[in-house]
């Protein structure tokens, strides 16, 4: 049996405010912590949980995703007409597509 060539890196589980449990608002926060020594990643890992227990740090609040609304008419449409210039049927084909 072969090993694994490449080494998956240790996750470090965040426990804020909530007891030490790891969730806030019921959801896990999992955060690579870019090492591949389990021992290190540990030492990360509790040195964050002191300075959230200090008030040093704060709980990242999280970007809101766009509603697919938003996102056809932000992103998508200058997308498609940028890359679709040459090809006019493709364009209206795929503009119809996007009806939100």
């Amino acid at each position: 049996m072969q090993r694994k060539a490449r080494r998956s890196r240790w996750q470090s589980t965040s426990a804020a405010a909530s007891g030490g449990t790891g969730h806030l608002e019921r959801e896990p926060i999992r955060e690579s912590t870019k090492q591949t020594n389990k021992r290190v990643a540990e030492k990360i890992e509790s040195a964050h949980k002191t300075r959230l227990a200090m008030g040093e740090v704060g709980i990242r609040d999280r970007v809101a995703a766009p509603t697919l609304k938003q996102f056809a008419e932000r992103d998508f449409t200058p997308f498609i007409e940028t890359r679709c210039q040459s090809k006019p049927k493709t364009l209206g084909t795929t503009k119809n597509g996007i009806r939100v």
